[in-house]
Order: C-alpha cells, then structure tokens, then sequence
C-alpha cells in the first residue's frame, strides 16, 4: 500500500509545482477568509493488515463510539484553499465478537481492549471559476488530498496472559478533482454544494461532499450543512492492507473575511 500511495503522492505533488503562478494570481486576486468548522459524524473504520484474514472494524468490534471534530481552513483569495482536519477516538471495552485479529495479533472476548485511532486529514484545493454571476457561481475543484492514520490496540494476549500493544500507520496522497457550485438566495444567503474524489479501481476511492446553507453578517459568516466523506485504500491484493473510513453527518461552520 504505501508504494501505491507514495506514488500517487508524487504525482499530486508535481500538480502542485506546475501550478505555481495561478496560486499566486489567487493569493492576489482577493482577500483572506478564515473557517472553523465543527463536525459531527457517524463513525465507520475497518482496517486489515497484510496477512490478516479479515479487517477488523473498530467501531462494531471494538465499540468506538461517534465523536465530534474540528475542521480549519484558510482560503487565499477566490481560488486558493488550505484545510486541515483531526480526527480521534478512543475507548476500552471488551471485544463484541469472538475475537479480534489485527496485524497478527489475537485479541480475545474475555478481556479488555484499549483502542485508539488518530486520523490527520489534510487538503490543498484549486477552485478554477467555470460560471460567474450574482445569483449563481460554478466552479471546479482540483485537489492535492494527504491523510495519515495511526492505530493502537493494547490488551492481554490470550496465549501468554502478558501486556500487548500493536500500532500500525496507514499514509498516502492522492489528487482528486471535483465541481462546486453556490446560489444566492438572499442578499446575505447562501446555498452551496462540493463534491471531489477518485475511483481507483482495485485499489480502492476516495470521495468527499458537502451542501449546506452560509448566512453572512459583515465580515463574518455562519453556517451548517451535511458532509459526506467516503475513503477505501487498498494495496491491490486479497488480504492485503486495506483501510475503510466513512463520516457523514451534519456540520456548522463560523468564518471571518480579512
């Protein structure tokens, strides 16, 4: 899996050089504006490691429970945006099922498991104008997309009775490109909509959508919405690393226009 998604790393990464001086025209073009966004999803993530006969599900198996998290992003003029998001859970608690098998390791019902899951998610966006005009504006989106996952599982090993930890960390990069568009509905309301990703095949895609409402009230602006974020990695083999992470629920945002 890595090699795959160093690769499509790189190539995003050669988007980004070759797209120097439009960034700058952005950066130029407008002004700066601030988001903070609050998001409140459901929670789906398996993972399977090379070797393992199955994926285990860290929600349904392991009983992570939804959380909340927080999303930053910085717009450079009209056409430029920065975004970063942290997603983390933890929980202890006795396996659901039987037992549970991650990168090797057994994990047995009868004794607790702690579990965590730290998630970066990090994106660099081009949105390119298509349609402009005061009720209605079309744009695509170009994106450069990293994400990081660390997983920690600490628990008694059912063969030995002794402590044991196993932590394993899925990376990559991939570029996706998608469409947006927004309608004003009022002189300060605005309905928007995104959507951007990838099909990659046997080695997975990667998607991410959102529609909300955003009310502006000066230099500021509030909103919510509902996004939908959908990613399955896979190495391109049968039982090879493979990880599945799925969000969707409702958000609310607050932004400020330098």
């Amino acid at each position: 899996m890595k090699k795959t998604l160093f690769v499509a790393l790189i190539s995003a990464t050669m988007l980004v050089f070759s797209n120097v001086a439009f960034a700058d025209d952005a950066i130029e073009d407008g002004s700066m504006n601030f988001e903070f966004r609050n998001f409140n999803p459901s929670l789906t993530f398996k993972a399977q490691v090379s070797g393992d006969a199955s994926a285990t599900d860290f929600k349904n198996d392991l009983g992570l429970a939804d959380k909340k998290s927080n999303e930053f992003r910085l717009n450079l003029g009209r056409t430029l945006r920065l975004a970063y998001t942290k997603f983390s859970y933890g929980g202890s608690g006795n396996p659901t099922v039987g037992s549970v098998t991650y990168d090797g390791q057994s994990f047995e019902v009868t004794a607790p498991v702690t579990t965590d899951i730290n998630i970066n998610y990090y994106r660099l966006s081009w949105l390119i104008p298509i349609t402009t005009s005061d009720e209605m504006t079309t744009k695509w989106i170009i994106d450069l997309k990293a994400f990081k996952f660390d997983t920690r599982l600490a628990g008694t090993d059912p063969s030995t009775s002794n402590p044991v930890t196993v932590q394993k960390s899925f990376q990559g990069g991939i570029p996706t490109v998608g469409f947006a568009t927004s309608f004003r509905l009022a002189s300060n309301l605005t309905a928007y909509g995104e959507i951007t990703g990838l099909p990659l095949g046997k080695y997975g895609h990667f998607y991410d959508m959102e529609g909300g409402l955003k009310y502006e009230i000066g230099e500021f602006a509030i909103g919510a919405g509902y996004r939908n974020f959908d990613l399955n990695i896979k190495d391109g083999s049968t039982n090879g690393d493979n990880v599945q992470l799925k969000l969707a629920g409702p958000y609310y945002n607050v932004s400020y226009k330098f």
